[in-house]
């Protein structure tokens, strides 16, 4: 920003300013969730989906509103969302973009995530049980020999629960590496204090 005619120096954050922020968000969010829950229970907008379900609907419009506005703790934090590059307000349609594949890609997610999880039967998992403990019974003087068999075996029989932990981890770093890398392109932005 140096060197611009008028340009005004950005002065970032602190990390107080942020948490103050976080905190102060987290609380507004927590009191609209327990007055949805209030007039849940009075019979009042009872709804599918109930308060999460429908704050989860609103998630992509607050996201556009914190980063074109600014969020209430925000605010009293006297602090600013502006894009890195030219210290300004991201541009409405950048930001739009972004919240937009931020949503699509946790639709995705979750329709890749709603499969049931591959599981074991007792029996199975019994009989399993039994086979690694005769290889380790068979091999229990020759360590190398039994790390051997053991490979083979479970290449052999691929254990259901290591898909079932290591699917879900996969998309998710998926989805963050998509969101992270259109943001650092379209749009990078920085926290910074507000002038005034």
């Amino acid at each position: 920003m140096e060197g611009e005619e008028g340009a005004v120096e950005l002065v970032p954050a602190t990390r107080r300013q942020r948490a103050l922020a976080g905190l102060l968000d987290m609380a507004v969010a927590g009191a609209v969730v327990r007055l949805m829950w209030d007039r849940r229970a009075e019979g009042d907008g009872a709804s599918r989906g109930g308060p999460l379900g429908r704050l989860a609907v609103l998630a992509p419009l607050r996201a556009i509103v914190e980063e074109q506005v600014g969020s209430p703790g925000a605010w009293v934090a006297g602090i600013r969302t502006v894009d890195r590059r030219t210290g300004r307000r991201v541009v409405l349609w950048r930001t739009a973009m972004l919240v937009g594949v931020r949503a699509a890609s946790q639709l995705v997610a979750s329709r890749l995530q709603s499969d049931p999880p591959e599981t074991m039967s007792e029996l199975e998992w019994r009989q399993r049980k039994r086979e690694i403990e005769e290889i380790e019974e068979r091999y229990a003087a020759d360590p190398d020999g039994r790390n051997r068999a053991m490979a083979d075996y479970f290449e052999a029989h691929p254990q259901p629960w290591a898909m079932n932990v290591a699917r879900p981890i996969a998309i998710a770093m998926g989805t963050t590496l998509v969101n992270s890398r259109l943001r650092r392109r379209l749009a990078p932005t920085m926290l910074v204090k507000r002038r005034g």
